[in-house]
């Protein structure tokens, strides 16, 4: 007999609507379940998609924000948007779109210089990754 199943990242949120956002990254065509990036710099995110959001606070300026971010570094990490070109730009984004809910501009690039400073190992695959499907035989 023969157990399926993955392992779960611990996830703050789960959004429960469909999103659309134009983020200026242009030319990149990228795919997953829950993760659309279009050539024309359109990304859309499905209902159900989870992420950890901000690291900085719970802060509700910075929700929309993080969803965005983390949704970009996901495709960094699965190698489908290249950390080295996209990196500044998603980190940008997320500056500007704190500033757009409320936030001041000061708390913003002062979250943008962290991003730069501390962000990049988050843009790299994980070397055991969790959601991997996993096949366990059962001697049972």
């Amino acid at each position: 007999m023969k157990l399926t199943y993955r392992e779960l990242d611990d996830y703050k949120y789960q959004v429960h609507g469909n999103f659309v956002i134009q983020t200026g990254i242009f030319g990149i065509n990228a795919l997953t379940e829950f993760i659309s990036l279009e050539r024309d710099g359109l990304l859309g995110i499905k209902a159900n998609y989870a992420w950890n959001g901000s690291n900085w606070s719970g802060d509700k300026r910075a929700m929309f924000a993080s969803l965005v971010h983390d949704a970009l570094y996901q495709l960094m990490k699965l190698g489908l948007l290249s950390r080295t070109v996209f990196r500044k730009p998603a980190d940008a984004l997320y500056r500007d779109l704190c500033i757009a809910e409320g936030m001041s501009k000061i708390e913003a690039s002062v979250r943008y210089r962290g991003l730069q400073w501390f962000g990049k190992g988050s843009t790299y695959p994980k070397k055991n990754p969790r959601g991997q499907i996993k096949t366990l035989t059962i001697k049972w």
